[in-house]
């Protein structure tokens, strides 16, 4: 499994501003979510096995704090 990057709020490789991949592949909280609502940003990943492979989305849900 590969990490590949972080997009923002909707998705549509818009910058993220709450997460980050960093070149470990580890997921990083940039900043706290200081607004009044939750706030949703993408983790793309990629799977290979063998000669398959697979991308795919999980949205991340930021809570206020």
């Amino acid at each position: 499994m590969k990490l590949l990057h972080a997009e923002g709020m909707g998705g549509g490789n818009r910058a993220a501003e709450y997460l980050q991949v960093d070149e470990s592949g580890r997921i990083k909280l940039l900043q706290k979510n200081k607004t009044k609502s939750s706030i949703q940003e993408r983790i793309i990943i990629s799977l290979n096995i063998g000669t398959a492979s697979v991308t795919g989305n999980i949205d991340v849900n930021i809570p206020p704090q």
